[in-house]
Parts: structure tokens; sequence; C-alpha cells
């Protein structure tokens, strides 16, 4: 029989071109009311700050697993860069949904066959 331990899962944050593994906590919403996905990765530790760079729109993954075992389960894109939102030290994402929030709409067409 194989035991695996399951009580602290691995979290892996890949934010634009860097990864991290440690030192963060992460948020995760979903529901279907909202238009959008969203995360917050909050850094636990202030050696971040000054070494960060990321601008609106960079890529982001977020995996969660155990054993070196990791599921992608929240993709998306930077909505707010580093301490740009609610709390210090902290990114928000967006997922796909976020290229909507800036389509502009250039006609409407009603009762069209």
């Amino acid at each position: 029989m194989q035991t695996e331990e399951l009580f602290y899962p691995q979290v892996v944050a890949r934010l634009g071109p860097y990864t991290f593994d440690r030192g963060i906590l992460v948020e995760t919403y979903s529901a279907k009311q909202k238009t959008c996905d969203w995360a917050k990765v909050r850094f636990t530790e202030d050696i971040y700050q000054p070494k960060i760079s990321l601008s609106r729109m960079d890529p982001a993954v977020l995996s969660f697993g155990y054993g070196n075992v990791l599921d992608d389960t929240f993709t998306g894109y930077v909505a707010r860069p580093y301490n740009a939102g609610g709390f210090a030290d902290e990114i928000v994402l967006k997922d796909e949904m976020i290229r909507l929030e800036t389509a502009k709409v250039n006609g409407t067409f009603q009762d069209t066959t």
C-alpha cells in the first residue's frame, strides 16, 4: 500500500517570465454570475518587490498538486501588476475574459436575417 501526504499542497505561480513556488499565498474565485474568473497572488516575503516587473496582460498560470504532480488550475493574464491591487505585495489575475473588457463594439444588429 502506497502512502501519500496530502496535508500541504504544492502551489506554483508562473507570472510572465517568473516562477514562484514559495513565499506566496493564492486566492482564486470562480462563479457563473461573474463575467470572469480571477485570482490574487500575495507575496509573503518582501524580497520580491524590487525584483519583479510585470505588465498588464502578461501570461499567468497557477498550478496546484501533491508530490510534484501539478495541474494547471488557473490560466489567464495579469490584470493589475505588482502593488496595484487592493493590498500591498499583490498581483491580480483574470482569465481569458479579460480580453472582452477592452473590446470595442463597433455596431449592433437587431432583427436581421
